[in-house]
């Protein structure tokens, strides 16, 4: 009992709650901050990345159509370029191509000249094998005298290669040959007009008179005389049977037909020579020493003719 009374005095306890116990009222929604009435705004204008995003991408729009823009520019621009290029260049090669054309027609037609002209010479190396060599000798000596007297009456220039050739031929043939004597007159004859062509020997017509006890013509007579000495210019010269000895002839006409002549220490100076020899003309060494005195001479228009004289 006693037990149960101690429980029964203690005073009770007291829960005090907060708020009365019950339905709750709802709470109000929160009042949404005031937008501003200017300025930028994230949420409606765009953040910096997607203004930035923008701008690339415009730039590159912008860049894009730009260089398309200077490509088809370009391009136009080098068509231009090319058009005038191709304007300009067309005549001159066609220019050129036309006088290639005609470069190769000269060119073809020299080699069928030149080929004739081998096969020309092939037919006669074979006519030649059958042929003695004196006959050979006289043949090709033939040709040569003809080839010379043809240049000197259309008055060509025979180039000094071709006509060292001649001489060359002439000394390696027989001197027994019937065209011997005469190939080598009309080699000199040649050389010394080609000097008058070139304005250094005289011409004979307008420079060289006749001269007493010289020339052989109309009324004067030059035979077996003897001149020793002197200085001769401007004189119509027959040498057949005339001795002349320490004598300078210049300016003069030179003529001779192969009859016999001494001559010791003689020079001519720019004198044109009109040789003759006839093939039938009997052979005498002082013709023969003249004709290659006057041959083998380094220069014809000073040619220095020690003796016609055989020293045997």
């Amino acid at each position: 009992m006693q037990a149960v009374a101690e429980r029964s005095c203690a005073s009770p306890r007291v829960i005090v709650f907060s708020a009365p116990m019950g339905n709750r009222k709802p709470k109000p929604d929160p009042v949404p901050d005031p937008e501003p009435q200017g300025g930028y705004n994230p949420s409606k204008h765009g953040n910096f990345a997607q203004w930035f995003s923008a701008i690339v991408s415009a730039v590159a729009i912008t860049l894009t159509l730009y260089f398309h823009y200077t490509a088809n520019e370009s391009k136009t621009a080098d068509e231009h370029v090319n058009t005038l290029i191709v304007d300009k260049l067309d005549p001159a090669v066609n220019n050129i191509n036309t006088n290639l054309d005609q470069r190769i027609g000269r060119l073809d037609q020299k080699v069928e000249e030149l080929s004739e002209k081998v096969n020309d010479a092939l037919g006669q190396l074979k006519r030649m094998q059958g042929t003695p060599a004196s006959q050979t000798s006289n043949q090709l000596l033939a040709s040569i005298k003809l080839k010379i007297e043809n240049a000197e009456n259309q008055k060509l220039v025979i180039p000094p290669a071709q006509l060292a050739g001649y001489k060359n031929t002439v000394r390696t043939s027989p001197q027994t040959a019937a065209e011997y004597w005469t190939t080598i007159a009309t080699i000199i004859n040649y050389q010394s007009f080609r000097n008058q062509m070139e304005g250094i020997a005289p011409n004979p017509s307008d420079i060289s008179k006749p001269c007493n006890l010289l020339t052989n013509e109309g009324r004067m007579h030059s035979f077996n005389n003897t001149i020793q000495g002197a200085h001769i210019t401007k004189c119509l010269v027959d040498l057949d049977t005339e001795t002349f000895a320490d004598v300078t002839f210049e300016d003069s006409v030179i003529r001779y037909h192969g009859g016999p002549t001494y001559l010791a220490n003689i020079r001519f100076i720019n004198c044109r020579f009109v040789l003759d020899i006839p093939v039938s003309a009997p052979a005498s060494p002082e013709r023969n020493l003249l004709l290659l005195a006057l041959l083998n001479a380094p220069d014809t228009r000073a040619v220095t003719v020690p003796s016609t004289r055989s020293p045997s």
